[in-house]
């Protein structure tokens, strides 16, 4: 079975009415999720006519928070500015469990799995928590419908990575040129939109971690006739500090037309993505007890 729930709640905030505006957002996404699997001994499966089953719950949420403040006005009669400023944290939490048994009464199913045979019984869980916080800004700048300058930065923030590199920048800047506005194509009757543009820009994506991770080894070591009992724990994943954000730089050359009353419309691209920092796992230095490493490489 699986049930969620999906919110969104916004407040707009007019702080000077047709030219500054303020707006708060929060959303919230949950699902849970809950399995309950059986095979009969009776049921031929994976080669045996053995019971099987398990129980498993999982859980996750992702959150949305955004401020932002937004400024629109014509200026010198000519300029058509605007404008969005703001904040944005995004929460993401997943956990779960399962637990499997073999052997126990067909008529128990799973509802005693402590019934089945002991060397059977297994117990998974996990638990994931990251963080991603962005300050943005971007604007735009309108002269007579005629030249169009749009710029906008970014500045990135992940959980995953070391305090050194968890942050980045991702700036970007296009440039347009309507032609079909200009005086020397504004008779020609059969062109409504010409427009030369042009924009370079950098974007970066998050996904990998930078910090080692340790993971139980599965079973558990006694001391003084078993007085004593530990869990040992593997280091699964080294430390990487040196670990930065993968980044992109795009850059585009494009044209967009519309002729003939809008009958026929259509635009021409080129375009160069110069892909950087990519995170890739390589093998780590011989004799380490970890066999590969995430690093910016490509």
């Amino acid at each position: 079975s699986n049930t969620s729930l999906l919110a969104n709640f916004s407040a707009d905030i007019k702080l000077i009415p047709k030219i500054l505006t303020a707006r708060l957002i929060y959303g919230i996404n949950t699902e849970n999720a809950e399995r309950n699997f059986f095979i009969p001994s009776t049921t031929y499966f994976d080669q045996l006519n053995r019971s099987r089953g398990a129980l498993s719950t999982s859980k996750r949420q992702n959150q949305t928070i955004d401020a932002t403040v937004s400024y629109k006005q014509r200026l010198l009669n000519a300029v058509d500015v605007d404008a969005v400023a703001g904040f944005g944290e995004y929460p993401a939490n997943s956990s779960g469990f399962t637990a499997t048994g073999a052997d126990m009464m067909d008529a128990i199913g799973t509802d005693a799995l402590g019934s089945a045979s002991l060397s059977s019984q297994t117990v998974t869980s996990f638990r994931s928590q990251t963080k991603q916080r962005s300050y943005f800004a971007r604007s735009s700048f309108n002269y007579q419908n005629r030249y169009l300058l749009m710029l906008s930065f970014r500045y990135d923030g992940y959980s995953q990575f070391f305090p050194q590199n968890k942050y980045a920048s991702f700036p970007s800047a296009s440039l347009g040129w309507n032609l079909a506005n200009e005086s020397f194509l504004r008779n020609v009757r059969f062109i409504n939109l010409l427009k030369l543009r042009a924009s370079i820009g950098v974007t970066g994506s998050a996904g990998s971690q930078a910090y080692g991770t340790f993971s139980p080894d599965g079973n558990i070591i006694t001391f003084n006739d078993g007085a004593v009992a530990y869990v040992p724990y593997l280091l699964t994943q080294l430390d990487n500090p040196n670990l930065q954000w993968p980044k992109t730089v795009n850059k585009n050359l494009g044209l967009d037309f519309s002729l003939f009353g809008e009958r026929v419309s259509g635009s021409f691209d080129i375009f160069r993505d110069d892909l950087t920092r990519l995170i890739t796992n390589v093998n780590t230095a011989m004799l380490s007890q970890i066999s590969t490493e995430p690093v910016n490489s490509g």
